[in-house]
């Protein structure tokens, strides 16, 4: 996916999924999981690196 592709109903999406449905963990067999959700401050620190990095890239 190219950076111009990213919209922000796709972030939308993304933050929903992480979220809501997103479970920690689960493709390390050796973790314990939990049902415990994504803390906010966690999704603001991934939407903040994905914001850098959108400004940060070359613009077509």
């Amino acid at each position: 996916m190219d950076v111009i592709e990213i919209t922000a109903d796709k972030i939308r999406s993304y933050i929903n999924y992480l979220r809501t449905e997103r479970i920690p963990y689960s493709e390390d067999e050796h973790r314990k999981r939990s049902n415990k959700e994504l803390s906010v401050h966690m999704i603001n620190i991934g939407i903040r690196a994905l914001s850098t990095f959108a400004f940060c890239s070359p613009r077509r």
